[in-house]
């Protein structure tokens, strides 16, 4: 057996195992409300619960649009004292985390709502770890590291995407350390309860709308991809894609459609779902490069990523995108899984995703590729492991027809420096 071969049977053998022992862990799912006008019922339930002081951590322009003042109001209503932390910004920081838990211990919080996209959310279940452990950033970040829990986090996105509500991890930028990214992995920052409340979501704007769906969508077919999906998490997952794909578009078209946002918002979830379970794959891994070394945000370059990733596993994992032609809506076709890449590229044309990054140069491809490489090994149950020459050649469909003098010549790491 060859070099190549033996370790990706080596990989195969260790993803197998550990699928056995994700299949072992006690997944606590948060209790779900749903439904417009949702938050209401959620923040009833913090008061039943019996919290008296919560701090409510959100965003600038969430603020600014009016979505957080009727939750405040609907939280105050029940008797509860509310502070609010609104500096989480896109690709939230160390920095952030430390100052909304500087605001937590000020108030003495005893729970936290995260009300916000991923960002929020992601930025929300770390300032509740560090309110628990009493240890850094750095220190919590890796896999099964919140030793001590987190305060009591309950969750309302305003954005179907992430699916934070219901995932295990936690990601932020270390601006203290110029690292790049720390990510969390741990049971414990699952939040206790949620709302998937459409009015919130209403006022999302069409192209955001469009890249945190495509996200959703890609979470739920990496996870029908991998070799370590379960019954349940097919499930899931095909029931994100069908939800996702089918309501979509009239969400971008009409931002105000209760009936495709609610549904979009079903759909995020349960690819949520799908994915804390099964895990992602190179779509993601390599977005994970390439956003933020190009300053784009990780939805648009992940959907602009995913279809090239499928036509690579092609081999290996025909027949898995073939059983999801169906709950795409191009089922009929005589080659399903191609239709179903088809209907992925038209989805990025219709929705304007760009297929090239300015400032991805040649000379930034092999780091970037050796990163994405890294992040899936003993990490994703792909469907097959794609070597290095591989990854860059999916890489190098992402650069711009006129390719831009490499970056790899200015200071920083392949998570260092953005793109103007």
């Amino acid at each position: 057996m060859g070099a190549a071969r033996l370790e990706a049977a080596l990989h195969h053998a260790y993803m197998a195992g550990f699928k056995a022992f994700v299949a072992l862990l006690p997944f606590r799912w948060p209790l779900v409300f749903e439904g417009p006008g949702s938050v209401g019922a959620l923040c009833r339930h913090i008061a039943q619960v019996g919290h008296r002081r919560v701090l409510v951590v959100t965003d600038p322009e969430l603020l600014r649009k009016g979505v957080v003042a009727p939750v405040v109001t609907d939280l105050e209503q029940q008797g509860i004292e509310v502070v609010q932390y609104n500096g989480i910004v896109t690709e939230p920081s160390v920095t952030q985390v430390e100052a909304g838990l500087a605001v937590q211990q000020e108030m003495d919080g005893q729970a936290i709502l995260a009300l916000g996209g991923g960002s929020v959310l992601d930025a929300a279940k770390l300032i509740a770890a560090r309110a628990r452990n009493h240890r850094s950033v750095a220190e919590l970040t890796g896999l099964l590291r919140v030793r001590r829990g987190m305060l009591p986090l309950y969750a309302a996105p305003t954005t179907a995407g992430s699916g934070s509500e219901v995932t295990v991890g936690a990601v932020v930028r270390d601006d203290t350390r110029q690292v790049g990214k720390r990510a969390a992995m741990d049971l414990r920052l699952l939040p206790r309860a949620a709302a998937l409340d459409a009015h919130l979501m209403t006022g999302l704007p069409p192209y955001w709308t469009a890249i945190t769906g495509l996200d959703a969508l890609s979470h739920a077919v990496e996870a029908y991809l991998s070799r370590n999906a379960t019954r349940q998490t097919d499930h899931d997952a095909r029931e994100a894609v069908r939800l996702v794909s089918g309501n979509l578009e009239a969400a971008w078209r009409q931002g105000k459609d209760l009936e495709a946002r609610q549904a979009l918002a079903r759909g995020a979830h349960l690819a949520g779902r799908a994915c804390t379970v099964a895990g992602i794959g190179y779509a993601h891994a390599i977005a994970h490069q390439v956003g933020p070394w190009c300053g784009r945000p990780h939805g648009e370059v992940v959907a602009a990523t995913l279809p090239l990733v499928l036509e690579a596993y092609r081999s290996a994992g025909e027949g898995r995108l073939a059983q999801l032609a169906d709950p795409v809506g191009v089922g009929d076709s005589g080659a399903p899984a191609a239709a179903l890449i088809r209907r992925l590229h038209e989805f990025n044309r219709l929705f304007g995703i760009p297929d090239a990054f300015e400032g991805l140069g040649q000379a930034d491809l092999p780091a970037l590729a050796r990163a994405a490489c890294a992040e899936v090994r003993w990490t994703y149950a792909v469907p097959r492991y794609l070597d290095l020459a591989q990854v860059r050649e999916i890489m190098s469909r992402l650069q711009p027809v006129e390719r831009p003098a490499g970056l790899a010549n200015r200071e920083g790491t392949a998570n260092g420096p953005r793109c103007p």
